[in-house]
């Protein structure tokens, strides 16, 4: 029996997930500019890596839809963004609220 996962599901979920990664770009700029007072082009490199994760993520989920299990790709590879994305802001909002 093959499972099906319904589109507007994954759009949601793709959505989600992009949003909360758009939102750490200028979160951690601000932060390690403002509070580790590293400099801009630190905060630069770090998001170079970032995205270079993102990148390397994005063919490994690829890869893995094309020779395993489209639909457990999907469903692995969305929980696991959205866990991760939701750990980095929570974890980001209690920084913030730490100094204030």
């Amino acid at each position: 029996m093959t499972k099906t996962l319904k589109l507007k599901w994954i759009v949601v979920a793709s959505f989600l997930n992009n949003a909360g990664a758009s939102l750490m770009w200028p979160l951690t700029t601000v932060y390690m500019h403002n509070y580790l007072h590293q400099s801009l082009s630190t905060a630069g490199i770090v998001l170079l890596f970032m995205a270079s994760a993102m990148v390397a993520g994005n063919y490994l989920g690829g890869w893995l839809f094309d020779h395993w299990s489209p639909y457990k790709t999907a469903v692995v590879s969305v929980t696991i963004a959205m866990v991760a994305v939701f750990l980095l802001i929570f974890s980001m909002i209690g920084q913030f609220l730490h100094y204030y």
